[in-house]
């Protein structure tokens, strides 16, 4: 086998008889190793990681997976670490689309998912499957939030989109609610999320309007009343109940959705006389504090 000649900088080519194999070489700062045929060889190389591990044995990664996504369909919304959010996105994507073909190989792919399928597979099949007919994919949303207090891991809300606990579709409200308030046009952002939220969600654009309105009556007044702080006074019917409620007004304050739902919820009870509860029973005495081995010492006899 002829010798195959990797320089040819300083070889005449009078003095080669077969040009074919003059092989210009690699520059010397590169290598001459052949690059990887296929992505395969590097992920087999150990540079690449096809899914996160979560720090689990294969068994309790699938069924950390299972319980996650069970209970996004139950909930429909659930707050758990970031990184745990995004592999059960890819779970529950995939079981959407499940729902969406419809046939008898869906469902028992479906049902091995579930951990209750005779409690969910009517909501997946029915409401979610409807509600989601129209959309060709991104069923799921992954929010950021803040870390957790305690080991400060990073944390996300995982939800269904379109939904009655759809936290964008809030947040996008409450800011438009604020630019009215303000009389301020809207942001390029703010109008590419109201598009977004509104686009295959059934009659988005009047829930839109409609939260904006609630958002906007829920506001902090220009006295800086709050319509939470007025549940125990409207509870007890306290003669600066009506004075109160009369100052409350839309202002230009943001308002935050958690405690919205609160005045909401007490807004919308009937005011009435207040109900006859019995009051809690007192707490118990203190103990008595105990003696140290000092006192014990002081208070026995002297003997002569």
């Amino acid at each position: 086998m002829p010798k195959v000649l990797h320089s040819i900088d300083f070889i005449p080519h009078e003095a080669v008889d077969d040009t074919s194999l003059l092989v210009p070489c690699h520059p010397p700062t590169q290598s001459c190793r052949p690059a990887p045929s296929s992505p395969s060889t590097v992920a087999m190389a150990g540079g690449l990681v096809k899914y996160r591990h979560l720090s689990r044995s294969s068994a309790h990664r699938q069924a950390l997976l299972r319980n996650l996504v069970s209970s996004l369909v139950k909930h429909e919304s659930i707050h758990t670490t970031w990184h745990k959010a995004k592999e059960a996105q890819r779970l529950a994507e995939k079981l959407i689309t499940l729902a969406k073909r419809d046939n008898e190989e869906t469902r028992r792919k479906a049902q091995a998912i579930l951990y209750t399928p005779h409690l969910l597979m009517p909501k997946l099949f029915g409401a979610l499957k409807a509600r989601y007919a129209d959309r060709p994919g991104g069923y799921t949303r992954v929010l950021r939030t803040e870390p957790k207090k305690d080991d400060q891991a990073q944390s996300a809300i995982l939800e269904l989109v379109d939904g009655p606990y759809d936290m964008r579709f809030a947040m996008t409200a409450a800011a438009v609610a604020r630019d009215r308030a303000l009389g301020r046009d809207h942001t390029d952002l703010t109008q590419r999320n109201r598009e977004k939220v509104t686009r295959f969600r059934q009659n988005g654009e009047d829930d839109f309007e409609r939260m904006v309105r609630r958002t906007q009556r829920l506001r902090l007044d220009e006295a800086g009343v709050q319509l939470a702080d007025l549940e125990p006074i409207i509870s007890q019917r306290t003669p600066d109940a009506d004075e109160l409620l009369k100052r409350a007004k839309p202002a230009h304050d943001y308002w935050s959705p958690p405690k919205s739902r609160r005045s909401a919820k007490a807004l919308s009870n009937d005011i009435g006389e207040p109900k006859n509860q019995t009051p809690p029973p007192p707490p118990p005495p203190p103990p008595p504090p105990k003696k140290t081995l000092g006192d014990r010492i002081r208070s026995l006899p002297l003997v002569g």
